[in-house]
């Protein structure tokens, strides 16, 4: 099982960790609050830290990242802040969701409880596809 870490601590972190314990790949071993104050935090008995803290504590090729942040340019931000590290973004698909087979998604992506992806559309990268979502076939999103 690899390691997992989740940038961001905000509502759809608890949608992440519950998609990825479904999932069942990954050992989540720590939050990051990209603005964190210091004070001692915990999500589903994970703690939460600062992002200079976690990266020191991993090895970057035994640990998957995924940007939980909401914002689009804020999880811009963020990955222009990590991409250099050499973690890798795995897409976290809900197991309730359904992705046709014929369609084509980068990498670091959200697909969340119940959405759907049509048939030959096409996915960027670090999107949220949230719950109930509906990318009918041959559509194009493109990054963040």
């Amino acid at each position: 099982m690899k390691n997992l870490v989740i940038i961001g601590s905000g509502g759809h972190t608890r949608s992440v960790i519950s998609a990825t314990n479904l999932i069942g790949k990954w050992n989540i071993i720590g939050i990051v609050d990209i603005d964190f104050n210091g004070n001692e935090e915990y999500i589903n008995n994970i703690r939460v830290t600062n992002l200079e803290k976690l990266l020191s504590q991993i090895i970057p090729s035994e640990t998957d990242a995924v940007i939980s942040v909401g914002d689009n340019l804020k999880r811009l931000d963020v990955f222009d802040k990590v991409k250099d590290v050499g973690l890798t973004f795995p897409n976290i698909i809900h197991p309730r969701s359904f992705v046709d087979e014929s369609a084509k998604i980068g990498f670091g992506n959200y697909v969340g409880q119940f959405a759907n992806i049509g048939a030959y559309s096409q996915i960027g990268y670090f999107n949220l596809i949230n719950t109930y979502a509906n990318v009918e076939h041959e559509v194009a999103i493109g990054d963040f």
